[in-house]
């Protein structure tokens, strides 16, 4: 579900985000499927509680344009201009509005 058209100028940058394999003997993950999705991404520093439920610094999230399923265990690239261009991921935050959900922000060690 994406943001209506009227928005995407505020979607500057894009990242691609990747569903990764259970992983093979070694546990090693490769990338099963991947989407390049609209987005902004901020370098500026937020609390965000993690999925233990411990408060954690985040220094980069990325704003999509729309739902997408994301979580923790997926593998975002972010554009050039960060490093780490894949961070792990803190958390997933969901927003709603009375149509239901609205956008996601994954925030990024």
């Amino acid at each position: 579900m994406g943001i209506v058209d009227d928005l995407e100028d505020m979607f500057p940058d894009t990242v691609v985000m990747e569903t990764l394999s259970s992983g093979d003997r070694y546990g090693a993950k490769t990338a099963s499927t991947s989407v390049s999705i609209p987005a902004y991404v901020s370098g500026r520093e937020t609390k965000v509680r993690d999925n233990q439920g411990q408060m954690r610094t985040s220094s980069v999230h990325a704003t999509l344009a729309g739902c997408y399923g994301a979580t923790p265990d997926h593998r975002f690239t972010l554009p050039d201009r960060f490093n780490p261009r894949q961070p792990v991921v803190l958390a997933v935050m969901r927003s709603t509005d009375e149509d239901g959900p609205h956008h996601e922000t994954v925030y990024f060690v």
